[in-house]
């Protein structure tokens, strides 16, 4: 792996990691679940994500995280969402919510994942080892934020399945005729 390549990602990982304890600090659990409209964003979201995918169970973290959209974002794909600073309230996920999404709801500080990359060292053909990596992946969603009119709706996700194994993205949703649709404007997607 080219050296400079190889810096980059390290350095994308001690930036997430940072940003996550900064965000550990100043994040409170709201005592509400989620509204009638973020769950709705969130079950569109759900609807979209698996399409393809075989395994109608997803193992996601208990908690949401801070969405902290860039200026990038605000000019991009969050284009007319309010400029504000990030909330601190974020929400715990419920059982209930998860039964009615087909979620595992867990803790992603003691949920072990089958890092493929583990796997692989021990002799596990490739496919069998990103299979599992796959299906032990700890899915994290932010918390939303709506435009003014609340038509639009932006959140962030990552699914983390291993050292270099996951991915994450900013994405946007559209109410068009009393559902929620994903839009064709992404902040960007990233593969780690």
């Amino acid at each position: 792996m080219d050296k400079r390549v190889f810096a980059m990602l390290a350095l994308g990982v001690f930036h997430s990691a940072a940003l996550a304890s900064a965000q550990q600090e100043q994040r409170q659990i709201s005592s509400s679940s989620f509204t009638q409209e973020q769950t709705a964003v969130y079950q569109a979201f759900f609807s979209d994500y698996r399409r393809g995918r075989p395994q109608p169970w997803m193992n996601v973290a208990e908690v949401t995280d801070i969405l902290q959209p860039d200026d990038g974002d605000y000019s991009g794909c969050m284009k007319g969402f309010p400029k504000a600073p990030p909330g601190k309230i974020i929400h715990r996920l419920t059982e209930d919510f998860g039964q009615q999404n087909h979620l595992r709801i867990v803790d992603p500080r003691t949920h072990k994942v089958q890092d493929p990359q583990d796997g692989m060292r021990k002799g596990q053909p490739v496919e069998s080892a990103v299979a599992a990596g796959f299906n032990t992946g700890v899915l994290t969603l932010s918390e939303i934020i709506f435009d003014e009119n609340h038509k639009r709706a932006a959140f962030h996700h990552s699914f983390y399945c291993g050292g270099l194994c996951g991915h994450s993205e900013t994405v946007v949703f559209e109410k068009r005729r009393g559902m929620w649709k994903p839009s064709k404007n992404s902040c960007g997607y990233a593969i780690f």
